[in-house]
């Protein structure tokens, strides 16, 4: 009965083995623990291979998925392969589970069988016997764990470096540099100062009229009219109202001709004089245009150049 029963609680042992084996596999875990367990045992050397072959799957897995993704050929070659070895180990534990289980139900018939040779025995002889025996079997279980559990601590001690680790590191709260308060004061600083200094030398040298409220603050002249800008290339005879009849500079000059008709109603030729403080500032582009617009409405323009130094008007004529 001892034999049987020692024999019975090794294939409950195997069994439980093979349901952890079989739980860490589907996990994807660490499964080397399991190899020192199987190892030196002829029954479980198929097991051990596989597994060893699956750890090795698992460590090349690793390796690669440092140096590539997941998407890669490789990868999923490898990926391939674990699977493949994953349902080979399941089919073989599972062979291995209905062989131990077969083996434990006829080790139990077997038990029972002896029992009940044990009626004659009396009870009490029976019990200690009992009990013994499983003091006895559970004894040397426990020895038989212990030592495995010190061949796996050696064995994992050579394989893991002995590092010690004495302090966790730390990062610093605040960074050494750049200081950031610093940094955002001194822009707000600068920023503020820049623009300052910016909009006074803005205000010192503005010297430029944007509208006709601005020349009323100044003079008490009627104002006829406001010629805009001509942005584009200025022909030779610097004469626009001829060739764009319908653009803005045109309808400027036409506005101002309205208006200087409404100055005098008195018959006879009209004088008009235009003059500025310096050269460039359209003289001669305004009086040839002007001229050119009046003579549209069918009056007859006279232009008389007094500029002595440098008469432009004759490149119109």
């Amino acid at each position: 009965m001892e034999e049987i029963q020692t024999e019975i609680y090794a294939y409950n042992h195997e069994l439980n083995l093979f349901s952890k084996i079989r739980k860490e596999v589907s996990e994807s875990a660490d499964i080397s623990k399991f190899l020192l367990s199987l190892s030196g045992r002829s029954d479980n050397n198929i097991i051990s291979a596989y597994l060893g072959q699956l750890q090795d799957l698992l460590e090349k897995r690793d390796q690669i998925r440092l140096q590539a993704t997941e998407n890669s050929e490789l990868y999923k070659a490898i990926q391939v392969q674990l699977e493949n070895q994953l349902r080979l180990i399941n089919k073989t534990l599972a062979n291995e589970e209905l062989n131990f289980r077969a083996k434990r139900e006829s080790k139990l018939n077997d038990l029972k069988q002896i029992e009940k040779k044990l009626g004659i025995i009396p009870q009490q002889q029976a019990e200690y016997g009992r009990l013994t025996r499983l003091f006895t079997i559970n004894e040397k279980f426990y020895s038989l764990l212990l030592e495995k559990k010190a061949e796996f601590s050696i064995t994992r001690a050579g394989y893991v470096p002995q590092h010690i680790i004495l302090h966790s590191d730390a990062a610093n709260a605040p960074p050494v540099s750049p200081n950031k308060a610093l940094i955002i004061s001194a822009c707000l600083i600068i920023g503020f100062l820049a623009g300052f200094i910016l909009i006074i030398t803005r205000y010192l040298l503005y010297n430029e009229i944007n509208s006709l409220e601005e020349v009323g603050q100044y003079t008490d002249a009627a104002m006829l009219g406001i010629v805009p800008k001509y942005k584009r290339e200025i022909p030779i005879s610097q004469l626009l109202v001829d060739k764009n009849p319908k653009s803005v500079i045109s309808e400027a000059f036409r506005s101002i001709r309205t208006n200087l008709q409404f100055i005098s109603n008195d018959e006879g030729a009209k004088i008009i004089a235009l003059t500025s403080t310096i050269s460039g500032e359209g003289k001669t582009f305004n009086a040839i245009n002007l001229a050119g617009v009046i003579a549209f409405s069918g009056l007859k323009v006279v232009i008389l150049d007094l500029d002595m130094r440098k008469p432009k008007n004759s490149l119109g004529l």
